[in-house]
């Protein structure tokens, strides 16, 4: 009987153990995830910026149109804080979104209602890329705050909080600004 507990006891003891384990890994798979998701996010932001800047210099808009386009896309594109390497704790992220808001009230303003192609490659109409850069943000911003939210619902489960299996790490944020093309003005 002895022999009995001692063993029910290790094998429960093991149990527990794996489960941390486990939950530390997932833990970090999803940090790891979070990183990822913001790099892409920051990479599709710059991308917008810039087609938003090609569209400004086509031609293709009125030139009011295009000095604001190309003024919000400057920002945006000379913003001095990257995503990747903003401290979380300071107000820089709130600069950021309000930077990113910008562009997508200007691309909201200045891109036409309908939009003709003539061809296959968006890349060639400068209109149609610049709908297809923003349509990316749109996704990559949903997938990083679909991943921080599954970060957070880890972290703040009991077992993760007790064991500190989050470490140091810091707490992804959401990444929050306008990115709706057809929100009307207010």
């Amino acid at each position: 009987m002895n022999t009995t507990w001692i063993l029910t006891t290790l094998l429960i003891l093991a149990l527990f153990a794996w489960h941390l384990s486990y939950t530390a890994a997932r833990l970090h798979r999803l940090h790891t995830r979070a990183e990822g998701a913001l790099a892409a996010l920051d990479a599709y932001l710059i991308r917008r910026a810039e087609a938003a800047t090609a569209l400004a210099n086509s031609g293709l808009l009125d030139p009011a149109s295009s000095l604001i386009l190309a003024s919000a896309s400057a920002e945006s594109i000379h913003s001095d804080y990257s995503l990747l390497t903003l401290d979380w704790a300071e107000g820089k992220l709130a600069l950021r979104e309000l930077t990113e808001t910008a562009l997508t009230v200007a691309l909201r303003e200045t891109l036409p209602t309908s939009t003709p192609t003539n061809s296959n490659s968006p890349e060639s109409d400068p209109i149609a890329h610049t709908i297809a850069t923003h349509r990316r943000v749109q996704l990559a911003r949903q997938f990083y705050n679909n991943t921080v939210s599954d970060v957070r619902r880890l972290r703040h489960t009991p077992l993760v909080r007790i064991a500190h299996l989050a470490g140091h790490a810091t707490t992804p944020r959401p990444i929050e600004f306008d990115d709706d093309l057809t929100a009307s003005p207010t």
